[in-house]
């Protein structure tokens, strides 16, 4: 059996990871919704176990969003079980696959709530007891999906703050929590942590597509075949009714941060990214609907809050939901589409409606927190998980 290192742009790591050779191993957990809304998160577990011997794994979380779920995660540690005697013939640092499987833990099942954090999860509770653990390293918690085991582990034990070191592919995923994420931000702001917004995407878009570089080319001919994880990476990974063999690897770079020599320094170029300080992290609160000529930020943060009613006065917020005198301070977004569309809100209230220049919104509220206003003929279902399932809507 052939088993190479040559997964992507693996073979890139592999001086990072020499020069980690007379140092201790990081020590990680990571929270990944696997499973879910992607495939390049089960492409990146099998770079993760591929490297297994270069870091001490902790703890391997299924976290928010989608249907991605624990099981997923124990799947490709069945597919690296089959590859573990050959690995440990290379280095005696591969974890036993029954070992992995124990570190294994369910987190939560949806984003958090309108505050960011919502109940202890097995998920939040592992990374808070491996934060606990007496040893002197720090503890890298790599995030590929959505944030809210992270704020959940935080918001229930903040002692653990200062051994945390984050690692956050943020962009797309940020939208999955922007709950959890603004929870962080507002209450922990000590926080040390990564945000790669843009810059995973070196991993898997431009460069040289020419064979057997491209993303293609480079499955076909240097990963499958390798192995049990080669032939799982290129032809056993199915997302959407489809197989996904190409490269993508979009949380990889979490995984190559660590093994780089300058932890400390984000500023320092490494295969994970060099980054900059982030300005005061400023959330935009719209009291209009944003039109094409406003400019936001990069994955920023944005709040809807009419609380002041429509820019015409007409209407304004109120407990019973429309046209009381006593407006309150919600997030709020307003959702136009048509009888193709589907919107899920379980657990929302049905506060009334009201007309807008002609058009009729039905007003549902969560808490205190959040509202949202949809147009007559989008079909609302209370009894959905709380997510948006819009076919064609607009915001």
């Amino acid at each position: 059996m052939r088993l190479l290192r040559t997964l992507a742009c693996i073979a890139l790591v592999v001086a990072c990871a020499a020069a980690m050779a007379d140092r201790p191993r990081p020590r990680v957990v990571v929270s990944t919704d696997a499973g879910g809304t992607d495939y390049d998160d089960l492409q990146s577990l099998v770079h993760l176990l591929v490297y297994a011997d270069a870091i001490e794994i902790e703890g391997l979380v299924s976290s928010p969003y989608g249907p991605g779920r624990a099981q997923h995660i124990h799947d490709v540690i069945d597919v690296y079980a089959r590859d573990h005697a050959t690995l440990r013939r290379h280095s005696a640092g591969y974890p036993e696959p029954e070992a992995l499987h124990r570190m294994t833990v369910q987190g939560a099942v949806d984003s958090a709530g309108a505050a960011g954090y919502a109940a202890a999860t097995d998920g939040s509770r592992h990374i808070a007891a491996c934060a606990h653990r007496d040893d002197p390293r720090p503890l890298w918690v790599l995030v590929w999906g959505g944030i809210d085991d992270l704020a959940q582990s935080l918001h229930d034990d903040p002692a653990i703050l200062p051994k945390l070191r984050v690692y956050f592919i943020g962009g797309p995923n940020k939208k999955w929590s922007p709950t959890a994420y603004d929870y962080l931000v507002r209450e922990h702001p000590g926080l040390w942590m990564i945000e790669a917004n843009s810059t995973y995407r070196g991993w898997f878009v431009g460069g040289d597509q020419s064979a057997p570089w491209g993303n293609d080319s480079f499955v076909a001919e240097r990963v499958a075949g390798r192995g049990g994880l080669g032939d799982y990476f290129a032809t056993g990974i199915a997302f959407r009714g489809e197989t996904r063999s190409r490269l993508k690897m979009g949380d990889s770079p979490s995984l190559a941060y660590p093994l780089n020599d300058q932890l400390d320094d984000p500023r320092h170029a490494s295969w994970g990214g060099a980054f900059v300080r982030a300005w005061d992290r400023h959330r935009l609160v719209w009291r209009r609907m944003p039109t094409a000529a406003d400019v936001v930020d990069m994955a920023g943060m944005n709040s809807f809050n009419n609380a002041n009613g429509w820019a015409d006065g007409t209407y304004n917020l109120a407990a019973g939901g429309a046209g009381g005198a006593n407006p309150e301070q919600r997030h709020q977004v307003v959702v136009k589409g048509g009888s193709n569309d589907t919107l899920g809100l379980a657990g929302w209230t049905n506060a009334g409606t009201v007309t807008h220049s002609g058009t009729t919104y039905t007003v549902f509220n969560s808490g205190s927190f959040a509202q949202v206003l949809v147009q007559s003929g989008v079909t609302v279902d209370l009894v959905a998980p709380s997510a948006p399932t819009l076919a064609a809507a607009t915001l």
